[in-house]
């Protein structure tokens, strides 16, 4: 079945008054939280883009975002070098994780969301501990960092690089393991482990590639997807995976002939793409899927689109 056929616009709204740069599915796919450049972070009904409330405290303009894995929190980085921690149902600001000498780039929470891990341009990846308040691990990793991810079985910590390099932690004593370093010297945008397993590896960078890695054989690489029209410029969010791991989609910063910029859905099996949707009308910022086959994207104009 062509899937982008079957799937509709569910709604679409001006979320904020700069670009969204990063949007996250709470666990039920009911909600979304946006956080943009004018220094704001909101949530909102998935369904019909209506603000649900807005949360306070950010010092600067937030980059990432994160729902813990039960939904109960949230969490931001950004450009005041600092992680900031919020109860959703309160809407309070519980604690701000200092520590970082640069921008926050990306953040994750583990499994229990007893701990908080956060990238930023300072070339460290450090662990905070969400109960106590305290950073457990201060990682130096060589190279300013754009992306992170954990596996399902938190095994392994994932980061994406400057220098092009995708280096892997064993996430028990943080010791680096190896390291893939095909993409240079493009900046490596994404990182992912495949769903639900964690068996593959899909990586992209900022040249347009995006590869698909064993993991069991460490190095060997599965395969390539590109496409002419498709390329993303940003730090980080402009592939992901579906919640099977079937599917690969990705938001584009080239024009099309229409003068539209694309959502491109691949199958991560072979690379066959299988549609394509022109719709935003600025770049596109950040793209994520929900685990009941939502999609949100969201572009440089400070909309949201939501599909289902």
């Amino acid at each position: 079945m062509d899937i982008m056929r079957a799937m509709q616009k569910s709604a679409s709204w001006i979320a904020h008054g700069d670009q969204v740069s990063c949007i996250q599915f709470d666990p039920s796919g009911s909600q979304l939280l946006s956080v943009g450049g004018d220094k704001s972070m909101k949530l909102w009904n998935s369904n019909i883009g209506q603000e649900i409330c807005k949360f306070q405290g950010l010092q600067g303009s937030a980059i990432t975002c994160r729902f813990s894995t039960s939904g109960g929190f949230v969490a931001a980085g950004g450009n005041d070098c600092s992680v900031h921690l919020w109860n959703v149902r309160t809407q309070r600001h519980i604690k701000t994780y200092n520590g970082h000498s640069n921008t926050v780039t990306c953040i994750a929470f583990n499994s229990n969301s007893k701990r908080l891990i956060s990238g930023s341009l300072d070339r460290c990846i450090r662990i905070w501990d969400t109960e106590k308040g305290v950073c457990r691990s201060n990682v130096q990793v060589g190279s300013s960092v754009n992306c992170l991810t954990t596996s399902p079985d938190e095994a392994w910590l994932a980061s994406g690089h400057l220098d092009g390099c995708v280096r892997f932690f064993n996430f028990t004593d943080k010791k680096e393991v190896f390291k893939l370093d095909e993409h240079k010297p493009s900046q490596v945008n994404h990182v992912e482990f495949s769903p639900p397993d964690g068996i593959h590896i899909l990586t992209s960078s900022k040249d347009g590639r995006l590869l698909i890695w064993d993991l069991r054989k460490r190095s060997q690489k599965l395969l390539e997807i590109s496409h002419k029209e498709y390329k993303f410029h940003g730090m980080s969010g402009g592939v992901a995976y579906s919640a099977d791991g079937q599917y690969i989609i990705g938001g584009s910063q080239l024009k099309d002939k229409a003068d539209k910029y694309k959502l491109f859905l691949w199958r991560s099996k072979t690379g066959e793409l299988m549609h394509s949707l022109s719709e935003h009308s600025d770049e596109i910022a950040y793209v994520t899927w929900h685990g009941r086959g939502g999609v949100a994207s969201c572009d440089k104009g400070g909309k949201i689109y939501t599909w289902c």
